[in-house]
This record gives structure tokens, C-alpha cells and sequence, in this order.
């Protein structure tokens, strides 16, 4: 599965995925996410909803989600 969504500047844009992973590996929860990318927390939900389908991401408890590795890999 492939899936893009470019944040920043062109010449110094990040992918906007490995960031949210990166933060959510980090233990923040989608509200602090969303603040760190300066989007609303609706729309992030609209942007993760394919990580959450495919199983990269769930929900382990009221707020908390994790980073399923082993879907990262494939």
C-alpha cells in the first residue's frame, strides 16, 4: 500500500504518514498530534483513517494507539 500526503515547503517537505507514526511511536495521542501538524484532530482522523484500516495503527486503549512494525515492513 502506498500512501503519500506531503507536509512543508516543497524543497523541504516531509511526509506527512512517517510523521504521524513517528509521533504516535512517540506515545502522543491524536489531539497532540494534530496540534504538533497544526491540523484539527477531524481532519487528521479523515488522513488516518487508511493506517487504521490496513492495521498500521490501532487503538490499544481511551486515547492511546500504537504502531503495528511488522505492517510497516510489508
Amino acid at each position: 500500500m502506498k500512501i503519500v500526503k506531503k507536509i512543508g515547503a516543497s524543497s523541504g517537505s516531509v511526509n506527512f504518514y512517517y510523521t504521524v507514526l513517528e509521533l504516535i511511536k512517540q506515545g502522543k495521542n491524536l489531539l497532540q498530534v494534530a496540534s504538533k501538524l497544526n491540523i484539527s484532530k477531524q481532519n487528521l482522523n479523515y488522513y488516518i483513517k487508511p493506517l487504521k484500516i490496513e492495521g498500521i495503527i490501532k487503538r490499544i486503549g481511551k486515547g492511546v494507539w500504537e504502531v503495528n512494525e511488522e505492517k510497516l515492513k510489508k
